[in-house]
């Protein structure tokens, strides 16, 4: 017992001095972060610049408060960033470049009650800070039919992450990109900005939250699946199992000002 007892002492000692050199040597190590001005969003409609908060009331925005030195583009053969000082550097979406991933869910047929096997593209960033996993949350990976079997996933789900997986009650059925929901009311209960409202409370930014799945600002020339809002899908009741009978889908209010830049400084405070 004696013995054990000394070697938990060893042990709560180098943990709590690893603990106090992660938090004050490696700050020291890496070299401190300069100063930075919190920048709102540019009227002029440019996402890279903004002019300087100037009010407490005002909210800040990532990108441009960010982009001004973490802009580098990315070497793709190599997957390495530009350094300052020996310390990479890093970009907000890596420079650019991107890459197609292709998603298949089903889609039950309004008129039939069949389910339809869909195939779209969907477009995203390869390298930079917004294909995190908190951001993206399986929005830029494929997914087929033998991810939906080893994953023992539902017909209409569509991610290997939260975005188009189904976990109630806020993650429900997502409508595939391009199948319009005003045919088709019956076969999804939530559109691509209704993500925004169920589940953006507590997503870092970035991803769905700031670009449609063609990876442009979201407006009425999205997909269907994203232009719209969509409540769940549930028959009025006193009405046939028809369109009518279920919650008309509504336009999205989301656009190139109106979205949710991933927050660099949920992490960087």
């Amino acid at each position: 017992m004696k013995k054990r007892y000394k070697r938990g002492i060893l042990l709560s000692t180098l943990t709590t001095a690893s603990l106090l050199v992660a938090s004050q040597g490696f700050g020291a190590f890496v070299g401190a972060h300069p100063d930075v001005t919190l920048k709102t969003w540019n009227t002029a409609g440019d996402p890279n610049s903004g002019k300087h908060a100037t009010t407490q009331y005002e909210t800040y925005n990532p990108r441009a408060t960010c982009s001004g030195c973490h802009s580098e583009t990315v070497d793709e053969n190599t997957n390495t960033a530009a350094r300052i000082n020996g310390v990479a550097q890093g970009g907000y979406h890596g420079g650019g470049a991107t890459k197609t991933v292709v998603k298949t869910q089903g889609v039950q047929n309004q008129a039939t009650d069949e389910v339809e096997w869909v195939s779209f593209n969907t477009k995203a960033y390869k390298h930079g800070f917004s294909t995190s996993r908190h951001s993206q949350e399986g929005r830029d990976e494929d997914y087929g039919h033998h991810m939906r079997v080893a994953f023992g996933a539902k017909y209409f789900e569509s991610s290997p992450g939260m975005f188009g997986k189904l976990c109630p009650p806020s993650n429900r059925q997502l409508a595939a990109k391009d199948v319009d929901p005003l045919a088709n009311a019956k076969g999804f209960e939530m559109g691509a900005q209704t993500f925004v409202e169920s589940c953006g409370v507590c997503h870092a930014g970035g991803g769905q939250l700031e670009y449609d799945r063609d990876l442009n600002w979201y407006s009425s020339s999205s997909g269907k699946g994203d232009a719209f809002i969509l409540k769940y899908a549930t028959r009025i009741p006193g009405t046939p199992d028809v369109n009518t009978g279920y919650v008309t889908p509504t336009a999205g209010y989301m656009s190139m000002s109106n979205k949710a830049e991933m927050d660099c400084l949920m992490c960087h405070l």
